[in-house]
C-alpha cells in the first residue's frame, strides 16, 4: 500500500486543505483548534508538518505535526530542546497501512538532528508510540474538594485585588507573570518554558481564552497568577463528571514565602474562580498537577483524589547525551500544565 503514498512537507498554500483534514478526524476538536495552533504559535514551520497524500487523489489521507519548545528538567545541567508531536492522524479509509507509522519515523529522522527529547500526549495509541522508542511517563493530577473549609471560609485581604491580565509585549503584567513562571516551573520536570513574549501574548492568551487572572497586594505587587477551564472527565464508574482545571497557575515567592500562607493564598484564588461560574455549573472538584498541590497545600488530607495519567509520552534521543528518562523525568516531579497542550 506504501507504494501509493507520498510523503511531503505541508506547502503553506495547502494550509486550508491541511485544517479540514485535520477537522474531519479530531471532529471534537474542531477546525479552530487546529487553526489557533498555526496562528498562535510563534514558532510554527510549515516545513515541520508532513502529510501523507494517495498519490492518485493526490488528497492528505494522513498528517504529523511537530512542535519546536524548550522543557525543564531538574537534573538536567540545562532546559532541554523539546520536539512535541501533534495532530497525528490518518483518513478513516487508508488506516491499517502503516501511514502513520512512516511519518512517525521521517519526523524521528529529523527531529533527531536537534531536539534533546520528544513529548506527546495519547488515549488509546501507547502501543503505536512504545514500537517506535517513547516511553510512559505517568503524570498525577490531585483533586481538591469545592466545599473545603480552607477554600469555603477564605476571605481576600483588604485592597488585594483580582484583575484579569494584559499579556501584551512589554506589559508590567506579562513581566510579572513570566518571571514568576520561569521560577516557578525550574523546581519540576516536563513543563513548558516560556522565554518569548510572543508565547505568552499569542498561545497563552489564546489558550486561555483572555482569562488569566492576576491578583496583587494593596501595594500592587505581584502575588500570582491563574487560568482555569470547566472540564469534563469520566470516572471509575464511567460517569462523567465536570471539574474546575487549573490551567495555569504561578506565584511570587516573596510574597508567598511558606506553604501556609500558600495555602491561604490558594484558598482564596480557589474561591475567587468557583465564584466566576454560573449557578448552573456544578463542579465536582478542582484538579491542578499534583506537584503543585503539594508544593502548596500543606495538608495532604485537602486531596480528595488522585487521577493518574499514563498518556503522556517521551522519547530521549541518544545523540542528546543526557541521564536515562527514568532518572530525568520522575513521576513526583512531573509536572505539565494544560495551557501549553497541543
Amino acid at each position: 500500500f506504501l507504494e501509493m503514498i507520498v510523503v511531503e512537507r505541508l506547502a503553506e498554500e495547502d494550509k486550508d486543505e491541511w485544517l479540514d483534514f485535520v477537522a474531519s478526524v479530531f471532529e471534537s476538536a474542531g477546525r479552530q483548534y487546529f487553526l489557533d495552533h498555526l496562528d498562535n504559535d510563534p514558532f510554527a514551520d510549515y516545513s515541520r508538518i508532513l502529510v501523507a497524500r494517495d498519490e492518485a487523489t493526490k488528497a492528505i489521507v494522513g498528517t504529523v505535526r511537530t512542535f519546536e519548545r524548550e522543557m525543564t528538567a531538574v537534573r538536567s545541567e540545562k532546559p532541554l530542546r523539546m520536539a512535541g508531536i501533534g495532530e497525528v492522524s490518518v483518513a478513516k479509509t487508508h488506516r491499517g497501512r502503516k501511514i502513520a507509522t512512516t511519518l512517525l519515523q521521517q519526523a524521528l529522522s529529523e527531529l533527531s538532528l536537534w531536539a534533546d527529547i520528544s513529548f506527546l500526549h495519547t488515549g488509546s495509541a501507547q502501543p503505536l508510540y512504545e514500537k517506535l522508542g517513547w516511553k510512559t511517563v505517568e503524570r498525577h493530577t490531585v483533586a481538591v474538594d469545592p466545599s473545603a473549609s480552607f477554600i469555603t471560609s477564605s476571605e481576600i485581604p483588604l485592597h488585594w485585588n483580582f484583575h484579569l491580565a494584559n499579556l501584551a509585549p512589554l506589559s508590567p503584567d506579562l513581566k510579572d507573570v513570566k518571571a514568576a513562571h520561569s521560577d516557578l516551573v525550574e523546581r519540576f520536570d516536563g513543563c513548558v518554558l516560556r522565554n518569548h513574549d510572543d508565547y505568552w501574548s499569542k498561545w497563552v492568551d489564546c489558550e486561555n481564552r483572555k482569562k488569566t487572572w492576576i491578583l496583587r497586594d494593596a501595594e500592587w505587587n505581584f502575588v500570582g497568577s491563574v487560568a482555569a477551564d470547566l472540564y469534563k472527565k469520566t470516572i471509575k464508574d464511567g460517569e462523567e463528571k465536570t471539574f474546575l482545571r487549573i490551567k495555569d497557575w504561578t506565584f511570587c515567592r516573596t510574597a508567598v514565602p511558606d506553604i501556609s500562607k500558600m495555602t491561604e493564598v490558594c484558598g482564596v484564588v480557589f474561591k475567587h474562580l468557583l465564584d466566576q461560574l454560573s449557578p448552573s455549573d456544578h463542579v465536582e472538584a478542582i484538579l491542578l498537577p499534583e506537584p503543585i498541590a503539594t508544593h502548596c497545600l500543606a495538608d495532604r488530607s485537602l486531596f480528595s483524589r488522585i487521577f493518574t495519567d499514563t498518556g503522556a509520552m517521551f522519547l530521549l534521543f541518544p545523540s542528546a547525551g543526557h541521564l536515562p528518562l527514568d532518572q530525568l523525568i520522575s513521576p513526583d516531579r512531573h509536572c505539565f500544565f494544560p495551557t501549553d497542550s497541543f
